[in-house]
C-alpha cells in the first residue's frame, strides 16, 4: 500500500510504502538527487534520528525517478533538494536539523 496526499506530489505519494526496509512504520521521505553532497548528509542526518527514535522509517526518494510520473515535483522541488517532509507535509530543505527533526516526530 501507497501513501497518498504528499504533497510533494502524487509521484511521491505513489512511491512510499507503508514501512521502509526494517518493517518500521513510514513517517520521513527525503527527496534526493544521485551525486548531492547535501543529500547523503541529510539522509544520515534523518537515518540517525529515526535509529534514536526507534519506530520511525524513512525512504528516500530520487526526485527525478519521481519527475518521470509528476513533472511538477521536479518543478516545485528540483532546486531544493534533498528535501524532507514528515507525515507527508515538508519540512526541511538543504539540511535537516535533527533535533528539530526529532522534535516534529515526537510532538505529534
Amino acid at each position: 500500500m501507497t501513501k497518498p496526499g504528499h504533497d510533494a506530489g502524487s509521484g511521491v505519494g505513489e512511491m512510499l510504502p507503508e514501512l521502509d526496509a526494517r518493517g518500521r512504520s513510514l513517517r520521513i521521505s527525503v527527496l534526493t538527487r544521485p551525486g548531492c553532497h547535501l543529500c547523503v548528509r541529510a539522509v544520515s542526518a534523518v537515518a540517525d534520528v529515526c535509529d534514536s527514535l526507534g519506530d520511525v522509517g524513512y525512504a528516500e526518494v530520487d526526485i527525478d525517478e519521481v519527475a518521470e510520473r509528476d513533472q511538477q515535483v521536479r518543478a516545485r522541488y528540483g532546486e531544493w533538494v534533498p528535501v524532507t517532509f514528515v507525515d507527508g507535509t515538508m519540512h526541511d530543505y538543504f539540511t535537516v536539523d535533527p533535533e528539530r527533526l526529532r522534535e516534529a516526530l515526537t510532538s505529534t
